[in-house]
């Protein structure tokens, strides 16, 4: 199998058929249009959202495991913004999230704190 999604690779040459012809080579290579159509857009949210920041990043920033952080965006407090086959995050957002106070350890509800009410 492929490394790449089809969609991802349709995603930049919308012209490809949906679904992809046995024993064709289709180039994957983005031309300079849809390169600079992504590449505006990202500007966009970057002004829009005070920046955009790597997923190691944030985890960096946050103090949290990519585990947690991905929980984080499950449950809709931060949001991904992809661009380039890479996922980003909000600085304006992760600024916000830095900004409330959080208790030590996991969230209630977490597996781990369940395992430990149940012991109890």
């Amino acid at each position: 199998t492929d490394a790449w999604e089809w969609k991802s690779i349709r995603g930049a040459n919308p012209v490809y058929p949906k679904v992809p012809k046995h024993g064709v080579r289709y180039p994957m290579y983005r031309d300079e249009k849809i390169i600079e159509q992504e590449f505006a857009r990202y500007r966009d949210a970057s002004r829009r959202e005070g920046g955009l920041m790597t997923q190691s990043n944030a985890t960096f920033v946050l103090n949290l495991s990519k585990q947690r952080l991905s929980e984080l965006v499950r449950g809709k407090r931060l949001h991904w913004h992809s661009f380039f086959d890479t996922k980003f995050l909000s600085c304006r957002e992760i600024a916000n999230f830095k900004k409330t106070k959080r208790k030590v350890g996991r969230p209630f509800g977490s597996a781990r704190a369940d395992e430990e009410s149940l012991r109890e």
